[in-house]
């Protein structure tokens, strides 16, 4: 019997007490593959029983795709193709996603990883599934990256894809209430160049539009059989073309369904919008707006390229209060050059949006400065920062740990600190209420260092920090030490 089906998988990304976003990149993928083939979408931060569900499909599947991030996220999808080749050593296991996409000769190191999808995976999966359904080789696929002899054999992919096909991601392939909101994407890339941003990589600075129409038969199609009534639109830069967002907004004003939608802006965007837009993006029901300041020192703001400046803030904000829009304000510390006085205003600045937009203003968390694949900092001296070999190496890197190899080891502790003390500090009564005793000294140690803005010698968050650590190594052995137990002996009986 010929096999037919090719099983997606995605894993743990962090450990939060949360539903999860949904697997966008895999409903895509399977809305490519569905015309020919079979997909399955395997969730297993939804599927407890996920190992059954490998015993049934495995022998039937093409090949496992496997979409990863970086960060934590990388040990938990390497442990994953481990339970896949132990499984069904015979099925090829692809990865994709943005990290493998910027690394693809650190993926195949790996021995449990066979090819790298590398960009927009649609067009590449479909033509690996035929050529494996067919015995033909897969070598001359474009956007495939795969071991020759021991050694990485990259195919670059083609010019980037249209983003018309598929003309909607494969959501019936999951139950939309198992996840906490529903994604759509109107547009990928963006062309602003910042610094630190992956779109200069992955995207390749360029922006690309999905058509109006099909994005619209994607939110109708959302809204008439699936009930939903708010949409979270995951553009990098969702006004990027103003024609093209003016289009959509005006879809959901004229629609008469009373939807609401959140999305990306720039604040220079935001300050430049004259009254007509304003208003319609008031009346299309946006709730919130995601805004990256990223810091409060014009420097900080030069050196990452992101072409605005501070003072454009207060502008945006008092913007979003007069139209009843809430800002989702994102900050980033740690930035290359960032000094700790530039880090201080950037604190200051926070309480200060706090205090006097606190109605119009959530600034839910800091992320930290994390360098990317291909995006080595610019630094001064250039033996200051080496990067990550190993797929082990990178899953450390990620927006709350600071591996800044060019600074003090304080130095660092600090950034840490500051993103611990603040995540307690801002979600006062989710600590004070249901946190324990524990949690309630954390929090008045927070509330104390925070006022004070005193970061140093601080044992009890370097003790939190230990504390997610260890939970992350304990989930991740488990998950480990419970696939190991299975071989394909006693999966399929032979």
């Amino acid at each position: 019997m010929e096999k037919n089906k090719v099983l997606l998988i995605y894993t743990n990304a962090r450990l939060r007490n949360q539903k999860p976003r949904p697997p966008l990149s895999l409903l895509c993928l399977a809305a490519a593959l569905k015309p020919t083939f079979e997909p399955l979408i395997l969730d297993l931060r939804i599927t407890p029983d996920y190992r059954e569900i490998l015993q049934k499909t495995l022998s039937d599947c093409l090949f496992v795709g496997i979409s990863t991030i970086i960060g934590q996220q990388l040990n938990f999808s390497l442990e994953a193709a481990k339970l896949v080749k132990r499984m069904a050593p015979d099925v090829p296991v692809v990865f994709g996603g943005v990290f493998p996409s910027m690394a693809p000769e650190i993926v195949l190191k790996e021995p449990c990883i066979d090819l790298v999808s590398i960009g927009d995976g649609e067009d590449t999966l479909v033509l690996l599934a035929k050529a494996l359904q067919e015995g033909r080789s897969v070598s001359e696929i474009p956007g495939l990256a795969y071991r020759k002899n021991g050694k990485p054999v990259i195919h670059p992919a083609p010019c980037q894809r249209s983003l018309d096909t598929p003309v909607r991601p494969a959501w019936e392939l999951v139950n939309i209430s198992d996840y906490r909101e529903v994604n759509v994407y109107t547009s990928k890339g963006c062309n602003c160049g910042c610094s630190f941003c992956y779109n200069r990589i992955f995207n390749h600075g360029h922006l690309r539009l999905r058509s109006v129409e099909h994005a619209w038969k994607e939110i109708t199609y959302l809204h008439n059989q699936c009930g939903v009534q708010h949409i979270s639109f995951v553009d990098d830069n969702f006004f990027a073309d103003r024609s093209h967002a003016k289009a959509i907004m005006m879809a959901f004003r004229d629609s008469n369904w009373r939807m609401t939608w959140e999305t990306t802006c720039r604040v220079d965007d935001l300050c430049d919008f004259d009254e007509e837009m304003l208003q319609l993006i008031h009346d299309s029901g946006c709730k919130e707006l995601f805004i990256g300041f990223e810091s409060a020192s014009d420097h900080v703001l030069e050196r990452g390229n992101k072409q605005v400046h501070a003072e454009q803030m207060w502008k945006c904000l008092d913007i979003a209060r007069k139209w009843g829009i809430t800002i989702r304000a994102l900050f980033v510390i740690g930035f290359v050059g960032e000094t700790r006085k530039e880090l201080l205003q950037t604190l200051k600045t926070v309480d200060f949006l706090r205090k006097e937009y606190g109605d119009c203003v959530k600034i839910p968390v800091f992320s930290i400065y994390t360098p990317y694949p291909q995006m080595p900092p610019k630094l001064s001296n250039a033996n200051a920062y080496k990067e990550p070999q190993t797929m082990q190496e990178w899953s450390e890197y990620h927006h709350d740990q600071a591996n800044h190899q060019w600074l003090t080891r304080a130095e660092r502790t600090r950034l840490e600190t500051v993103i611990w003390v603040y995540r307690y500090f801002s979600k006062r009564d989710k600590f004070l209420q249901h946190g324990g005793m524990t949690n309630r000294l954390l929090y008045c140690s927070a509330w104390l260092r925070w006022k004070l803005k005193f970061f140093s010698f601080a044992p009890e968050w370097e003790k939190v920090r230990q504390r997610e650590r260890q939970e992350y190594c304990v989930a991740l052995d488990l998950f480990a030490e419970e696939n190991e137990e299975l071989s394909g002996e006693n999966l399929f009986g032979n």
